[in-house]
């Protein structure tokens, strides 16, 4: 299952997660550093759909599904860097 891209009018990119479909939201994180910022969207399934932010120099986009066992995470899809359309 992989991230689905859809153009729209005016240059709008929308990218779709099917890996969050009919899934049950039991966190969501934002956490902030210096030079990036991520929001982690937390499922029952112990897996997590997390997004790097990156603002600087122009804003971009990095985002990976995950499973967590015993405080171990495991990497199930990593998506190629979304760069912003400007």
């Amino acid at each position: 299952m992989i991230a689905k891209e859809i153009k729209k009018p005016g240059n709008r990119r929308v990218i779709s997660f099917p890996q969050a479909k009919n899934k049950i939201l039991t966190a969501v994180e934002f956490s902030t550093a210096p030079a990036e910022h991520y929001i982690t969207l937390m499922f029952d399934d112990q897996t997590a759909l997390s997004f790097q932010i990156r603002p600087e120099p122009r804003f971009s986009l990095n985002a990976d599904y995950s499973k967590w066992k015993a405080g171990k995470e495991r990497f199930i899809k990593r998506w190629r860097h979304i760069p912003a359309n400007c």
